[in-house]
């Protein structure tokens, strides 16, 4: 007899038939939330039901593994008992609750914006004290869960998994076919074969990026945050108090036109004050750098927001600061509406786009570059040849800077553009044609910060022979510090430290030095400011154009917040202040000035834990978009 690997093509037919069902589960929801999608296009609602099979294929592969599993094993050993199915039991049970966790959503993404994620089964939004109240207002949404389990069932029914008469000699076969189901089942569950597994931001990837809770299914984001901790509400004021002692309202009124310059972002992968010149009176490796910076607005006392890659683009490009275990890219906030730099230009006419060397899907980037509006990710895919990868991270920056800038004279304008550098990167490797220069460098990573340095340079010789040089405003920003060499550059403070450059080659008056303490976060209001924007926003930065309401840095490590101001630092944990000092007099933060009841102490501790009662608040309640 020919063996048809029956369990597995039955298994196969059962999937196929929740899959229709996910489907059934994403029309409802457009149909029940239409007016959040009613600017989409049918093409591009289109690709969003056609992208969004693999996001349900992820889903369906991780709640139906014990089914898949149950359902193999009794293929090879039948139950005696007829009447015990299990794997109909598993199947049955796992996707009804897939079922009814959409059917909730159909109604309760109305009141978050986004789809639920495993946040509501835990602290005030515990699932068991919202269940009645929402059956008792919303049962209809519970009879259609119900009438797609009843489909269910009857599909698995029509489709009977039973053992077939067979030869012992395709148990062999039938082995080698199971585990390469089970293979299948494992690259399903990842969501495809690329490098990371499938996330939930991914989705803002594939269409309009406003479409992304259409892209996604709920089972996919409960899944994908069961492990991710969210934040909890904080209470250490009312609203209206925390309110004046922090807020994230921006309004740059101008006499001044908006200016439409366009705006190129250039972030320097592990750049820090210690490694230029100008900034650490050393030897410096940034000879470039530090000839710009005499023709530039230097943000002098800037700090980085964090300590990765990850972590400093919704710092930049959103003014949203690093307050979270993981980078904003990887939690369950991660599909919240955003105030993001490209989406204000857009308003503006504005071309985006986002150059980023590296492997495409590293780090998420494309897939945050997408939802934070950039119309355009190009990555190391899209660059013209592969001769120029340096085998670990993605592109060399001396190629990648020149093919950027060739590019940009192409470009809509007027754009703004974001351009992430990597190869001042452990392992600092150089291509073959500048393994031996910059003989005066003693380390590699020194080396490797001259090579993108003139890379640098290389791009900006070539700009400048451009008309759309003059009309634009340059930032350059490292995304965080690399791992310090001198001694003084290594504390809580000092290694967070980094430049902040404006570069306008048509204003002689965007030059000098600026002392108020800056971050990343200020860099968004900042290049609005410049621009005269004339609408309000929404930024957990100011601009560094006037003078700061708020004048401190802020970032987060192992669960400590830290506020710098001008001459002193604040750690703050478990709701009370852990250490403060005076990193001017005491740089390697020796001597804890705790409850000396100072009035800077107590006015820095009042504003740290205002800002983080507004950062949890904002992020829970998903209200951080543009008015």
């Amino acid at each position: 007899m020919t063996y048809r690997f029956h369990s597995i093509r039955q298994i196969s037919k059962q999937l196929l038939w929740v899959t229709l069902l996910y489907s059934i589960c994403r029309l409802l929801f457009l149909l029940f939330n239409y007016t959040s999608f009613a600017n989409s296009s049918f093409e591009n609602l289109l690709v969003a039901f056609l992208h969004g099979i693999r996001f349900d294929l992820s889903a369906i592969f991780y709640s139906n593994v014990l089914f898949i599993l149950a359902a193999i094993y009794f293929d090879f050993i039948p139950s005696k008992n007829a009447k015990f199915n299990l794997p109909k039991i598993l199947f049955v049970i796992f996707n009804s609750l897939a079922i009814l966790g959409s059917a909730i959503d159909l109604k309760f993404y109305q009141f978050q914006k986004k789809r639920t994620t495993f946040e509501l089964f835990s602290g005030e939004n515990n699932i068991i004290k919202l269940l009645p109240s929402y059956i008792a207002s919303y049962w209809y949404l519970f009879l259609i869960a119900f009438i797609l389990i009843y489909f269910l069932i009857k599909g698995y029914d029509k489709i009977e998994l039973h053992k077939k008469a067979e030869k012992k000699n395709f148990y062999v076969l039938k082995s080698v076919a199971s585990f390469l189901f089970l293979g299948i089942t494992i690259i399903g569950m990842r969501g495809g074969l690329q490098t990371k597994p499938l996330q939930m931001i991914a989705a803002s990837y594939y269409g309009d990026p406003n479409n992304a809770a259409l892209v996604l299914n709920t089972p996919f984001t409960i899944l994908q945050s069961s492990n991710k901790k969210p934040l909890s509400r904080k209470n250490y004021f009312s609203n209206q108090k925390a309110n004046q002692i922090f807020n994230t309202e921006r309004n740059y009124k101008s006499q001044f036109l908006f200016d439409k310059k366009n705006v190129v972002v250039i972030i320097l992968e592990s750049f820090s004050n210690e490694y230029i010149g100008s900034l650490s009176h050393e030897k410096t490796c940034a000879p470039f750098l530090d000839s710009l910076i005499k023709e530039s607005y230097l943000i002098e006392h800037a700090f980085a927001n964090g300590k990765k890659s990850n972590e400093a683009m919704p710092s930049i490009f959103a003014s949203l600061p690093s307050l979270l275990n993981e980078s904003y890219i990887n939690t369950v906030y991660q599909n919240n509406e955003l105030t993001t730099l490209p989406n204000l230009l857009k308003q503006k006419g504005y071309y985006s786009a986002f150059y980023h060397g590296g492997i495409n899907g590293s780090m998420n980037f494309d897939a945050f570059a997408k939802k934070a509006g950039f119309d355009h990710y190009f990555g190391m895919n899209e660059y013209p040849t592969i001769a120029d990868y340096d085998g670990h991270w993605g592109i060399y920056d001396a190629p990648y800077f020149d093919y950027v800038a060739h590019e940009l004279g192409s470009l809509p304008k007027p754009f703004v553009v974001g351009l992430f550098s990597l190869s001042s990167h452990p392992p600092y490797d150089l291509p073959e044609s500048s393994k031996n220069d910059f003989s005066e460098m003693k380390t590699p990573k020194q080396k490797s910060y001259r090579y993108t340095d003139q890379a640098l340079k290389h791009f900006f010789e070539y700009a400048r022979t451009k008309n759309w040089y003059t009309n634009t405003l340059f930032v350059i920003v490292p995304d965080h510090t690399p791992d310090a060499d001198a001694v003084q550059y290594d504390t809580k403070v000092a290694y967070y430290q980094i430049p902040i450059i404006l570069f306008d080659p048509s204003s002689k008056n965007l030059i000098g030095r600026n002392s108020q303490v800056a971050s990343q976060i200020d860099i968004m209001p900042t290049v609005l400011d410049y621009l005269h924007f004339d609408k309000p926003f929404n930024a957990f930065g100011e601009s560094v154009l006037r003078e700061k309401a708020y004048p401190y840095a802020i970032n987060y490590r192992d669960g400590i917040y830290q506020l710098i101001d001008s001459t002193h630092v604040l750690q703050f944990a478990e709701d009370q202040t852990l250490a403060f000092y005076n990193y001017k007099t005491d740089p390697y933060l020796k001597a804890n000035l705790k409850s000396k009841a100072t009035v800077k102490e107590n006015k820095m501790k009042e504003f740290t834990a205002a800002y983080i009662q507004q950062f949890n608040k904002t992020l829970i309640e998903n209200n951080y978009h543009s008015r």
